[in-house]
């Protein structure tokens, strides 16, 4: 009875284990998914800078000024 006992006990946490191990590979892939989203705003964000860059460079200041609504 105690050998059933103990090996119960091992598959219970074999078990739990597994479990575990899965929704730490979840919560990973999930992490890296969030990572590549925040990444890739990251980098439109950087293109529209660069974009305003350009825009001051072509146009000049004051029309960019007068672009973005605001004042001196």
């Amino acid at each position: 009875m105690t050998s059933y006992r103990s090996s119960n006990r091992r598959t219970s946490r074999a078990i739990l284990l597994s479990i575990h191990f899965r929704f730490l590979v979840l919560l990973s892939v999930v992490f890296l998914f969030f990572l590549h989203v925040f990444y890739r705003s990251l980098a439109n964000i950087s293109d529209f800078f660069l974009f305003s860059v350009r825009l001051k460079r072509l146009c000049g200041y004051q029309f960019f000024v007068w672009c973005l609504g605001k004042e001196d």
